[in-house]
């Protein structure tokens, strides 16, 4: 067989293993030392890229294996290398080609078809890491080439100098557990183009916690954890720790140890106080290794008592004397009762508004017959009552009025007052007014007639349908007035003791206790900002309140 036959067999051989590769750039290329010898053209396709810069490298290599110059014609001008496959890619003034998989056969590059250079392009993309991990320490490769980038900061890349073709893409990085990452992508002539995904780095080492989401329980003040599952295919558990938001530094000792996604802490809330804590969350292998937590959640624990303290509008209304307050006839009234050595004086305000307020009063003798009266001023049945009485059994002193200036003077029978002993306090409603003593016997006004009655033992509050009783203890009780032994409804523990006044409000109740503002929200007793507030009545659809400092203030529930 003459020399001739010789090398066309070996281009035929090359050209059936050049057809079972992949090619990156359109066109093709030749080489030297071939009688069958493609080209490469200047962009256009219609002159030779003669001085055009050739430089290959192996197909999953990155490291130049030669380099060299196209001649006149456009052909590749090389020295002998070593049998493979290579990257061939050829460029001047800006343009370039690139064909892959390109054999050679006894140190001849055995290129298919003639190629044609075109403008120089790019690709990027994002790497991702653990979250806790830098992607500055990873660099990216195109296999075939000797172009490479370093991963900034921020996770993103950018590889310059590509052609249009597909490519391999190379990902490693220093750390440990990580392996290298292999990615195709495809770029365009003269075009940035982007990658369509993120690129995840292969991670092999226990995975962080991320994604951990932390709600209040309003019920309860609990703190709800929740977080998705990391894809780990060792995962036994996840391992809890918890701090105060202001702690020194975090704890190492675990709080909690849980199977699940989802973690409740009971023991977040604190009583009638605002606790604000700090969660990190670390997973647990089957063979008892804990991973690293990476950042914190932080949740708030607000009882439910403590739920509403931002709701509803306060409004300035002046400020107090300091005297009793109620809603008389559609007008805000408050009441004030000062004992002098000579009178016992009875100032009265009332304001449709609380803005503006007119005054009078009412003086009362602070004796009878030369025996010391005692006075208990207050409303009810839509007047002001003024029920005086004295140790000497003398009958009953009563002065009324429907707006504190016009008064009609009347008595009744000794026999009638509750208590000679027992402290006393005044009871009054739209349609009912008394004194209750401490031991449950009461002066009552009730269908126009003052009477002797009985009322169940500290009484809180009233309507004119239900009173307002602790019963058992701390229970809150709603009982008729006709029938005291039956409850009409058990309002529960208030999470408040000893309230110094309730009343029924926008049909739900108000409650003072400890000099703080409580109303009943559906099943359960919430608190509302003010503190110090010592007087309470109901003016329409507003609540009354006044402070130790005697600033008077509105209340109007909000959303």
């Amino acid at each position: 067989m003459t020399n001739r036959c010789v090398k066309i067999c070996l281009w035929i051989c090359a050209c059936l293993l050049v057809s079972c590769d992949d090619r990156i750039a359109g066109g093709t290329n030749d080489e030297t030392h071939t009688e069958v010898a493609a080209r490469f053209l200047k962009p256009g396709g219609k002159e030779s890229a003669s001085g055009a810069l050739v430089q290959v490298v192996k197909r999953d290599g990155t490291t130049l294996v030669a380099s060299g110059r196209t001649d006149t014609a456009g052909r590749l001008v090389l020295d002998l290398i070593p049998d493979g496959i290579y990257t061939i890619s050829v460029s001047q003034n800006g343009s370039v080609a690139f064909v892959d998989s390109v054999p050679a056969i006894k140190g001849i590059l055995i290129l298919e078809h003639n190629d044609t250079l075109g403008p120089v392009g790019s690709l990027g993309g994002v790497v991702q890491m653990q979250p806790n991990h830098d992607p500055a320490t990873v660099t990216v490769n195109v296999l075939g080439t000797d172009i490479w980038a370093n991963v900034n900061g921020d996770g993103n890349f950018r590889l310059d100098g590509l052609g249009a073709g597909t490519f391999r893409l190379r990902f490693a990085t220093t750390l440990a557990d990580y392996s290298t990452t292999y990615v195709r992508a495809k770029a365009k002539d003269g075009q940035a183009t982007e990658l369509s995904d993120t690129v995840r780095m292969i991670y092999t080492g226990i995975p962080v916690v991320t994604g951990i989401m932390v709600k209040n329980d309003t019920l309860t003040g609990d703190q709800i954890l929740s977080w998705p599952s990391p894809k780990y295919r060792f995962t036994q558990d996840y391992v809890i720790y918890r701090d105060t938001i202001n702690a020194l530094s975090p704890s190492r000792l675990r709080y909690a140890t849980v199977a699940d996604t989802f973690w409740r802490d009971t023991g977040a809330s604190r009583g009638l106080w605002v606790a604000k804590w700090k969660y990190r969350i670390a997973l647990e292998t089957m063979s008892g290794d804990t991973g690293r937590w990476f950042g914190s959640v932080s949740g708030t624990s607000v009882p439910r008592a403590l739920s509403r303290l931002d709701r509803g509008v306060w409004s300035d209304a002046g400020r107090s004397w300091g005297g009793r307050l109620s809603d008389l006839n559609g007008m805000m009234t408050e009441i004030d009762v000062n004992r002098t050595a000579g009178s016992v004086d009875v100032g009265i305000r009332r304001s449709a508004n609380g803005l503006l307020w007119d005054s009078c009063g009412v003086s009362l003798p602070v004796r009878k017959d030369g025996n010391a009266l005692q006075w208990l001023v207050g409303t009810g049945a839509g007047k002001i009552w003024c029920l005086g009485h004295s140790l000497a059994g003398d009958g009953i002193q009563v002065r009324s009025s429907v707006d504190g200036q016009a008064w009609v003077s009347a008595s009744l029978p000794d026999s009638l007052w509750p208590s000679l002993q027992d402290s006393l306090v005044w009871v009054g409603t739209d349609q009912r007014a008394g004194i209750e003593s401490s031991n449950g016997r009461a002066l009552l006004f009730l269908n126009g007639v003052w009477a002797r009655d009985d009322l169940p033992r500290q009484i809180l509050g009233a309507t004119d349908s239900a009173l307002y009783a602790t019963g058992g203890g701390s229970h809150l009780l709603a009982l008729e007035w006709k029938d005291r032994s039956q409850i009409l409804s058990d309002e529960g523990i208030p999470p408040f003791v000893s309230p110094s006044s309730i009343v029924a409000w926008q049909g739900t109740l108000a409650a003072i206790s400890g000099g703080r503002l409580w109303i009943r929200d559906q099943t359960s007793w919430t608190l509302r900002r003010p503190t110090g507030l010592n007087r309470m009545a109901v003016f329409g659809n507003q609540l009354i309140v006044s402070d130790s400092t005697g600033v008077l203030r509105t209340y109007q529930e909000g959303p």
